[in-house]
């Protein structure tokens, strides 16, 4: 009898030990489904808060010069939304050098300004024109003029690496609208490859306060950064026109759009 209320005893307390830990088990996965929920919220609320940055921008740069027009010549704003800092930084696509509309010659001048070795930067804006030209021939480009819709495609071609590939990226578009950049509000190494010297391109970066805003149909890269007081960081990546949308109200339509979360 002793025997059996002892095998007994140690049953109940192994029952006690199981039921404990699938307790403590429930107990942990609602913690983590709650922190994972959590994290989530404030991933979205992040990205919302990017978003209307990206209004702000937009606002800004139509505003009159009086009322505080901002440039487009990427410098950076900075904007202070609920419990949010917004960092924007607004660059004028008509100051960029276009990949589907500018020639090797102006291609290979950016790459040689940004130290590419002159004969790397020769093959790479042969690949460049080599890409567009055969999208051409076969048709791929129909309803656009040229090869290239982002410039993500950039990091396809032979030759090219990372590095240069982030360095090359904010001074290229393919939402230009002629094969020679605007000068008046292109950033130095643009400047530079189209072969003006240091002195002028000085000049012209103390004049940009007199270039408009804003122009009708223009393209604008519009950047915003949210940094939360706490949970998690979000970048909007945005190519705005500025003409109406059909979205009743609006008077920008979209050209392009990337996003992004990192969790802090």
């Amino acid at each position: 009898m002793m025997r059996i209320r002892g095998a007994a005893l140690v049953l109940v307390l192994w029952l006690i030990v199981l039921l404990a830990g699938l307790v403590g088990g429930f107990a942990f996965a609602a913690r983590v489904e709650a922190l994972q929920g959590r994290t989530a919220e404030r991933g979205v609320q992040a990205r919302e808060h990017a978003r209307a940055g990206v209004e702000y921008a937009v606002w800004r740069l139509q505003a009159r010069p009086d009322a505080g027009r901002w440039i487009a010549d990427g410098r950076r704003y900075r904007w202070q939304f609920d419990d949010s800092r917004i960092e924007l930084r607004i660059t004028d696509e008509r100051g960029k050098v276009d990949l589907n509309l500018a020639d090797r010659a102006l291609i290979e001048a950016l790459l040689r300004v940004l130290e590419v070795a002159p004969e790397r930067a020769a093959l790479l804006a042969h690949a460049i024109e080599l890409r567009r030209q055969a999208a051409g021939a076969n048709g791929a480009a129909a309803s656009a003029p040229g090869a290239y819709v982002s410039t993500v495609e950039l990091r396809d071609l032979p030759g090219m690496d990372l590095p240069l590939y982030r360095r090359l990226r904010p001074l290229v578009t393919v939402h230009g609208v002629a094969g020679r950049p605007l000068a008046q509000v292109a950033t130095e190494p643009v400047l530079l490859a189209m072969g003006l010297d240091p002195a002028v391109v000085a000049g012209l970066r103390q004049a940009q306060a007199a270039v408009p805003g804003h122009a009708a149909g223009g393209s604008y890269r519009i950047e915003s950064h949210v940094v939360p007081a706490q949970g998690a960081e979000a970048q909007l990546d945005v190519v705005v026109r500025l003409l109406p949308s059909p979205i009743p109200g609006s008077t920008y339509s979209i050209a392009g759009w990337e996003e992004g979360t990192a969790s802090r």
